[in-house]
């Protein structure tokens, strides 16, 4: 049987992870290759709508330095809601 991968599922998987290791988190420790080829997919493409939605960043200080991922800081609303869920 086939696993069914979600992108929204591993969006709240990130949103968690964050939570729990304090909302500032290298790139490469949020996948766990474990996961295979078509769950690391999934699992980037997740990282991507959640910046597309404005609910993390990435941020890097230098080309070639570490790309860090973070719990998007700005105020705004983005009216998708999906970061509250849990709350």
């Amino acid at each position: 049987s086939r696993e069914e991968l979600s992108v929204r599922e591993h969006m709240t998987i990130i949103l968690r992870l964050l939570q729990e290791r304090g909302g500032f988190v290298q790139f490469e420790t949020m996948f766990d290759p474990a996961m295979g080829a078509p769950g690391l997919v999934v699992h980037f493409l997740a990282m991507l709508e959640l910046a597309r939605e404005k609910l993390v960043e990435f941020t890097q200080s230098e080309a070639f330095a570490p790309i860090y991922v973070r719990v998007h800081q700005g105020g705004g609303e983005n009216g998708s809601g999906f970061g509250q869920e849990g709350a």
